[in-house]
């Protein structure tokens, strides 16, 4: 049982740090800031990037900061946005003053006008930081890019409509607080990174899980045109065509802004409560509301987002020059849960919320098959079949878009089905050590070769807009096909990928 967990373990355990020495401070447009140096790396960690949405500023848009002044000791991570405590939080600190970005920057004299690589995690915008030890930046920058990490607020504090706070919005309505302080996070990125080696026109956000649905709505959104040039979307899972409203109800989805009364009302605060009352309350108190199961992915607010995600790729109104869209090999590692009930309940779950018929799952997926393989199929094809339409809408608008499969596994993982959701977090910052520490087989040179190779794709694409590595065959772009680079043991173009499965959701789709 302990291989068949252990890429898992890697993945999700908190690390220790390490031992730093003291390094030189940095004088931005904020700020000045005083990091430490390890291995040729300068890092700077909890550097505030908004001011604190507390009190009455909470439910309301982030707020630039006036620059610091003194000088400010970057040295510890700050503390994670208010969430519900689990695995990969255990003992962190938390608090709402948490918008707070890290920085990892290469030591060198000469390191100046650098690319820049945004990081955006996960989490279902319900929990996750910026202080995740698995996507510490320090490998990656040594490859000579400048690594930002952010925090945004999370859960109700991060995305929430009530009618209270519509009232007093008047038209700019806002509901999408954790995707405005990402803004705010790039727009302090764009003004103040010169300063630490990057080049402020050159900046690639990337992120996985939530951070990449993040990604994907960056992407259309018109308040953060100008602020990033690429995109990497990492394991996103989209709702298409239709982005769910703040204040109007779609069939089978609520507005926001009702649901929001239901979950105040449940831990018992009244329907006619002021934003005042609201924002009075504690943040324990919020957190005692029980979360809907899946993401809380964005919503339609009027301010934030627009528009259906949809109708903005289908335009070709984006911001990015260039994408990289990708999925792991085994997305159904989320679904896991749900073979607690029935197979065919399972199936039949999957396969109404996705707003097909029982007859058009026989026909694509085959009869008489175990309905928990035909339902985790249904839920990996949600992030495999939203990421190709994203990847065909951005290459159909001009933009250069490239599609990968990540199918690598360790040797002590060899019993999984697949590379679980997140699993090729570890290799894309080259952060392997771990494994070592909780008792597993030593990382390899085979693993350090490929996440070399992985890290090397990333920070060509993040340099010239289009990813390659030394020794691999060219990574072409998807030119309106369904080809993906499958990244694992042996690298290289898959074309047709899950061919008729695609074709009907991309039918689907349209």
């Amino acid at each position: 049982m302990g291989k068949l967990f252990s890429l898992l373990l890697f993945i999700l355990c908190a690390g220790i740090p390490a031992t730093t020495t003291a390094g030189p401070s940095v004088n931005s447009v904020a700020g000045n800031y005083i990091g430490t140096e390890e291995q040729g790396v300068i890092q700077f960690f909890g550097i505030p990037y908004a001011q604190a949405p507390v009190g009455p500023l909470r439910w309301r848009a982030p707020v630039s900061l006036p620059r610091l002044r003194d000088d400010f000791n970057a040295t510890q991570y700050g503390p994670a946005c208010p969430q519900p405590e689990w695995k990969l939080n255990r003992g962190l600190p938390q608090s709402e003053d948490c918008l707070t970005l890290n920085i990892w920057t290469p030591a060198s004299t000469s390191a100046n006008g650098l690319p820049v690589m945004v990081w955006i995690h996960g989490g279902s915008f319900k929990g996750g930081s910026n202080r995740w030890w698995v996507a510490e930046g320090d490998h990656l920058a040594s490859h000579g890019v400048v690594v930002v990490s952010i925090n945004y607020r999370l859960g109700l504090l991060g995305r929430f409509a009530h009618p209270a706070l519509t009232a007093e919005q008047g038209e700019q309505t806002i509901a999408n607080f954790g995707l405005a302080d990402q803004v705010q996070a790039l727009k302090w990125v764009t003004e103040n990174i010169a300063a630490f080696g990057g080049d402020p026109n050159n900046v690639t956000i990337f992120g996985y899980s939530a951070g990449a649905v993040s990604v994907n709505f960056l992407a259309a959104m018109p308040s953060a045109r100008g602020l990033f040039d690429n995109v990497i979307s990492q394991s996103s899972a989209v709702s298409l065509p239709h982005t769910r409203q703040m204040l109007k109800g779609l069939p089978g989805r609520p507005s926001l802004e009702s649901e929001g009364v239901a979950a105040m009302t449940a831990i018992g605060i009244p329907a006619q409560a002021s934003a005042d009352d609201l924002r009075a309350l504690s943040v324990e108190h919020l957190l005692s509301y029980a979360l809907p199961p899946g993401s809380m992915n964005p919503v339609v607010d009027g301010t934030v987002v627009t528009e259906d995600l949809s109708a903005s790729y289908r335009r070709g109104d984006l911001n990015a020059s260039a994408f990289i869209i990708g999925v792991d090999s085994w997305e159904a590692s989320l679904a896991k849960g749900m073979h607690a009930m029935p197979g065919p309940a399972y199936q039949g779950l999957l396969t109404k919320a996705h707003g097909f018929t029982p007859e058009q799952i026989s026909s694509t997926y085959g009869d008489n098959r175990d309905p928990y393989a035909v339902g985790d199929e249904l839920f990996a094809d949600g992030f495999h079949a939203s990421s190709l339409w994203l990847a065909r809408q951005a290459q159909q608008s001009g933009r250069n878009t490239y599609l990968y499969w990540f199918e690598y596994l360790p040797p002590d993982a060899d019993l999984l089905p697949g590379v679980p959701h997140g699993g090729e977090v570890p290799y894309v910052f080259g952060n392997l050590e771990h494994r070592e520490r909780v008792g597993n087989p030593p990382v390899t040179t085979a693993d350090r070769v490929f996440s070399n190779q992985v890290q090397e794709f990333w920070v060509s694409f993040a340099r010239e807009g289009r990813p390659s590595a030394h020794g691999i065959e060219p990574w072409t772009s998807i030119a309106n096909k369904n080809n993906w680079m499958a990244l694992g043991e042996v690298s290289g173009m898959r074309p047709n990928l899950l061919m008729e499965r695609m074709a009907f959701w991309m039918q689907h789709y349209e």
